[in-house]
């Protein structure tokens, strides 16, 4: 069986966490694959080492100007602490 890297496994779990955020959109495949995308062209191996990377890599999950100002650092960081 093959099994996923311990980044993909964060990106998920993140993700779900995110949705269940007060969004206006919430995140869908799309973004997801294209904030993957952007995590390992910025060579991220962890969500929760840099916290000003996971939150400038957002704008790839987060639709409208509204959920990008809910989402802080400081959520970000939350988000991706339970996802690790």
């Amino acid at each position: 069986m093959l099994q996923a890297s311990p980044l993909v496994d964060q990106i998920i779990g993140f993700v779900q966490n995110l949705r269940k955020e007060d969004l206006e959109k919430t995140p869908g495949i799309a973004e997801t694959l294209n904030f993957a995308a952007a995590l390992m062209g910025l060579g991220v191996a962890d969500l929760t080492r840099d916290p000003k990377v996971l939150y400038n890599s957002l704008a790839t999950l987060l639709k409208t100007q509204n959920d990008r100002a809910q989402i802080t650092t400081e959520v970000s960081q939350r988000l991706a602490g339970k996802a690790a």
